[in-house]
């Protein structure tokens, strides 16, 4: 089935599942599972931005070499994705996609030429340089300037008794900018992807409850 490209979502694919020997597979069934259309894939640091992480703490790097090092770090990983999925297409923008594509189709995003050279000639607030935006934030930040018709988050856990983003960055689900990233999507939500049944959370609009358990 091939579908417009005005209907697509954005999926980011957490970097603590890269290590784990069954994301792949839960992957491609989870995605059979959703309603078809563009999937557009971000691929979280995992280990590689750990590494950097701990360099940075080691030697107190200015943020702008360390900001530059986390971006590097997610082309690692994306590579790292690329090859444990079939059939994996890697692209790196969406201002010249084809005008379809197959609903099925995995697509890879090299977030770097967005981060480095697209993300400042796009409309909303631009990402801090630091490590209170990740690639949660990063998704979230093109979601948004894209108008994706869905964010979704791919995690390896959920918190419980968690009801809107704030707290979901309070207790470490996404990073402390993601709140303020995601506010023009429309629809955004997690799936613990290490979850046979793939259970998703999503913020309600309903009374905060506090406090968010992990």
């Amino acid at each position: 089935m091939h579908m417009k490209t005005n209907l697509f979502r954005i999926i980011k694919l957490g970097g603590s599942l890269l290590t784990r020997s069954d994301w792949p597979s839960n992957l491609i069934t989870w995605v059979e599972k959703q309603v078809p259309m563009r999937n557009i894939f971000l691929v979280g640091g995992g280990l590689p931005a750990d590494a950097v992480r701990a360099f940075d703490k080691a030697h107190q790097l200015r943020p702008s070499i360390s900001h530059t090092l986390a971006i590097e770090a997610l082309g690692l990983s994306l590579r790292m994705a690329e090859a444990v999925l079939p059939h994996a297409d890697i692209i790196t923008s969406l201002d010249d996609l084809a005008t379809e594509s197959k609903s099925d189709q995995i697509e890879l995003l090299d977030v770097r030429p967005f981060l480095s050279s697209v993300e400042s000639s796009k409309p909303g607030e631009r990402l801090p340089h630091d490590w209170s935006a990740t690639s949660d934030s990063i998704a979230a930040r093109i979601a948004s300037v894209y108008g994706a018709a869905e964010l979704v988050l791919l995690k390896s856990t959920l918190p419980a008794h968690c009801n809107d983003w704030e707290n979901a960055a309070q207790s470490g689900l996404v990073d402390e900018h993601f709140p303020y990233a995601v506010k023009k999507v429309s629809n955004a939500y997690c799936v613990n992807l290490t979850d046979p049944q793939a259970v998703a959370w999503r913020p309600s609009t309903e009374q905060k409850v506090q406090p968010c358990d992990g």
